[in-house]
């Protein structure tokens, strides 16, 4: 295919995105499945990660912002 070296390219820069290893697909290379199937099951655990962080966000900001006027008015005294 003629997009064969651009997709290949596309995939080793994702795997090497998300994995921090260094990826050397060639095309038409078989063992490349198990290498994009691994980093995308990373990319989705981030994202659960991410997404279950965020829920408690804005209370971490409001204690945050709490603990800086504490702070400030202490270091007035």
């Amino acid at each position: 295919m003629i997009l064969d070296p651009f997709i290949v390219a596309q995939l080793n820069e994702f795997i090497d995105d998300v994995t921090g290893i260094e990826a050397t697909l060639q095309p038409r290379e078989k063992r490349g499945i198990g290498a994009v199937a691994g980093a995308i099951a990373e990319e989705v655990l981030n994202l659960h990660i991410h997404l279950d962080g965020s829920k408690g966000r804005d209370e971490l900001i409001k204690k945050y912002q709490f603990w800086l006027k504490q702070k400030k008015s202490e270091e007035k005294k």
